[in-house]
């Protein structure tokens, strides 16, 4: 009776081993699927959503500069919309940065 329990015991320490193997396999396939998505995902933000963005304010922010010199506009809405258009640019600096980190990060270190 002893002989048929270790035999129970180590067909299922076997599969439960294979088991184990087949999941480190799966895991690693879906961690590389997952990680291609969010680099994908990163990058399309940057190409179609910040830098964009980043052209359109710079742009606006030259208008305003200009539009300083030419003395058409009050300077304090000049210098309200300066504020907002700059505050809006440092924004998107540090998210095209952070998301550019990202990217870069995840290409070394392979994850």
């Amino acid at each position: 009776m002893s002989n048929t329990t270790d035999w129970i015991n180590t067909i299922s320490n076997v599969m439960i081993a294979g088991s184990a193997i087949y999941g480190a396999f799966k895991a690693k396939s879906y961690f590389k699927s997952k990680n291609d998505e969010e680099a994908y995902n990163d990058a399309k933000k940057l190409i179609f959503e910040l830098y964009p963005q980043y052209r359109i304010d710079l742009h606006k922010l030259v208008i305003v500069l200009l539009s300083m010199t030419s003395n058409r506009i009050p300077n304090d809405i000049l210098e309200t919309r300066l504020e907002k258009i700059t505050n809006r640019l440092s924004n998107t600096q540090i998210e095209i940065v952070t998301i550019s980190s990202n990217i870069i990060e995840r290409h070394r270190w392979k994850i």
